[in-house]
C-alpha cells in the first residue's frame, strides 16, 4: 500500500492510523481467500496485534490461508513497514456462502 499523508493519526510521531492497518489485514485476509474461492461474504471476527508505528513509506503485507472451510474460513497478515521490520499482524475470521 502506498503511503499517503492522511492516513496519518499522530502528527508527532508521523504514524498511520490503526484502523487502517486492521482493515489492510482485514483486506488482505479476504483476499488471500479468494485465491481458492469465491465463497466468503463477510469478516467474523478480527484480531489485529500492533508491533511498531508505521512510518512513511510503503506498507507491504503477506496474507495466507490457515483454512479454508464450508462455513468459516481463516487467514491471517503481517504488514511490513519500509525498513521490513513488522508493523502489525492479525488473523481474520470469515463467513462463508
Amino acid at each position: 500500500m502506498p503511503w499517503r499523508d492522511e492516513i496519518v493519526s499522530n502528527p508527532r510521531l508521523g504514524s498511520a492510523h490503526g484502523g487502517v492497518l486492521a482493515s489492510l489485514i482485514d483486506l488482505a485476509g479476504m483476499y488471500a481467500i479468494l485465491t481458492q474461492t469465491t465463497a466468503v461474504s463477510a469478516t467474523a471476527g478480527l484480531h489485529v496485534d500492533y508491533h511498531r508505528p508505521a512510518t512513511a513509506g510503503p506498507i507491504r503485507v503477506r496474507s495466507k490461508v490457515v483454512k479454508l472451510g464450508r462455513t468459516l474460513s481463516v487467514a491471517s497478515a503481517d504488514l511490513f513497514g519500509p525498513s521490513e521490520g513488522l508493523v502489525a499482524s492479525g488473523r481474520g475470521s470469515y463467513l462463508m456462502r
